[in-house]
């Protein structure tokens, strides 16, 4: 019974077109070798012009993380990557540049003239520095990490190794912290091709249901991997019917001043704060726990709200009901998922617009904006009197005109 449910499930997730198809996987492989060669020329040419001799044989390494790593990425997916350079080229004045110099010599420059580039945007004062690039098509996000230990990077590097964050700044350590996760996370989870089926549902659920945004509070790739993830732990042989039936039975039961943890949390010693409630105070009035399982330890669901919380709350519910009925054929997997009406569930909206002068300044302010639209959820929200704010997850979009 469980297998026909599962290959019922998947049957279902290809109509809902959440698998890419070969020729877009070997495009996508194409694409991620070209910019890897960009790279590699560049970091060649950059060493020489500062004196790094050839024969020193100067390189650096490209790793994937997200959705893509993890193995369930869709079409028209963004692929997240981490380039990890040598340590004389540094991300503020070589892979970003300068506009003083007119960003001669940088990783930006590169790719603003390369033929394949359809836009890059660089954003090197986020929480995370990285270059947004469309490339050939794909939306792809390069974040830089400069590895002081070496001159060439060796390829074999591997991320999860604790002595590589030692001696980093604290964007470079986020940076990295990507891969880490995603790493880490495979190699505790004991059914790769469970956890994959099992995560599409579920991201499509999220999606439909309108808690797919861990900038507003609710899940993010990361976290509802780690949710799932943990699931698969507690039921190694169970199929991913029974992975999602069981993913909505578990944790709308969750008392989530309870941390879920895929492994227990270890401080490697090497002075980066690790999330622990027991001595930063602060963390103990977190609302939702899910801890990444790679050091140093951090809580993924920190920003989540009161009114973000009940909404998951209430949605865990209506899963594991709506899941039950589909164990017992009375409804079918699409149910899970049914859009949520939300401009017809509430009696009163608020509404953000959003302008800028140019589609490139739009992409930044927009981001700026959505960052801190959580700050004003919770300005809504009021303690005293049981008032709750539910975000919409709806992407806001450029139209271009022009003011008379």
């Amino acid at each position: 019974m469980d297998l026909k449910l599962s290959a019922d499930l998947e049957a279902r997730l290809h109509l809902e077109n959440v698998f890419e198809a070969p020729e877009e996987c070997t495009r996508r492989e194409e694409v991620l070798g070209e910019i890897n060669e960009a790279l590699q020329q560049w970091c060649r040419a950059r060493s020489a012009s500062k004196g790094i001799e050839e024969d020193l044989d100067p390189r650096c390494n490209l790793y994937t993380f997200g959705s893509y790593r993890l193995g369930v990425h869709g079409p028209a997916a963004d692929i997240d990557t981490l380039c990890i350079g040598p340590r004389h080229l540094t991300r503020a004045e070589d892979f970003f540049g300068s506009e003083w110099t007119g960003y001669e010599g940088s990783f930006y420059l590169e790719m603003k003239n390369h033929p394949g580039t359809d836009q890059v945007v660089a954003v090197p004062d986020a929480v995370v520095p990285e270059l947004k690039l469309v490339f050939r098509g794909f939306e792809i996000d390069i974040a830089y990490v400069c590895m002081g230990s070496y001159v060439s990077v060796p390829e074999d590097l591997d991320v999860c190794q604790t002595t590589i964050l030692q001696n980093l700044d604290d964007a470079s350590v986020k940076s990295l912290n990507g891969c880490r996760v995603a790493d880490q996370l495979l190699r505790l989870v004991p059914n790769h091709d469970a956890f994959r089926i099992a995560l599409r549902a579920l991201r499509v659920w999220a999606k439909e249901r309108g808690v797919y945004s861990n900038v507003l509070g609710y899940f993010g790739g990361v976290n509802l991997a780690l949710l799932v993830a943990r699931v698969c732990q507690l039921y190694p042989n169970a199929a991913p019917s029974m992975l999602v039936y069981s993913f909505f039975q578990l944790w709308d039961a969750w008392q989530w001043s309870t941390p879920v943890m895929l492994t227990p949390i270890v401080d490697e010693g090497h002075g980066l704060r690790v999330w622990d409630e027991r001595v930063n105070k602060a963390e103990r009035f977190q609302l939702m726990k899910i801890i990444t399982p790679a050091y140093p330890a951090q809580n993924s669901t920190f920003n989540v709200t009161h009114s973000t919380l009940h909404v998951l709350k209430n949605e865990f519910k209506r899963g594991r009901e709506v899941c039950a009925e589909v164990l017992m054929s009375k409804k079918r997997w699409e149910s899970l998922w049914e859009p949520l009406p939300f401009f017809t569930m509430h009696k009163h909206y608020l509404q953000v617009t959003i302008a800028a002068v140019s589609e490139d300044d739009f992409k930044k302010w927009e981001g700026w904006v959505h960052s801190r639209l959580r700050m004003l959820v919770q300005g809504v929200e009021t303690p005293a009197r049981p008032r709750l704010a539910a975000p919409s997850t709806s992407t806001p979009r450029w139209n271009s005109f022009r003011c008379s």
